[in-house]
């Protein structure tokens, strides 16, 4: 069971142990759609692969962190980066 913590609770951290929690940060995983439509029409077919297993990467990482806006927009990327014919 995952719980998103408030400050002051106390946390377990997988490598510095337990601690206090003193803030909670909203990452950024630094993708938008609109930057990955432009660079995504002059990809040939190993980089799309590649660009789509490194997007799926990041979008487990965002679901995982409970960022799930950052979700929507890698799923939609991933969806679109698929259906681009070359």
């Amino acid at each position: 069971m995952f719980y998103l913590p408030k400050v002051g609770d106390y946390v377990v951290h997988e490598t510095h142990g337990i601690g206090k929690c003193k803030a909670i940060k909203k990452m950024n995983f630094g993708i938008t759609k609109k930057e990955n439509i432009k660079s995504n029409k002059k990809m040939n077919k190993a980089e799309k692969e590649s660009e789509i297993l490194r997007l799926q990467d990041l979008l487990n990482l965002a679901v995982e962190n409970l960022d799930f806006e950052q979700a929507i927009i890698l799923r939609d990327t991933i969806s679109e980066l698929k259906n681009i014919k070359k």
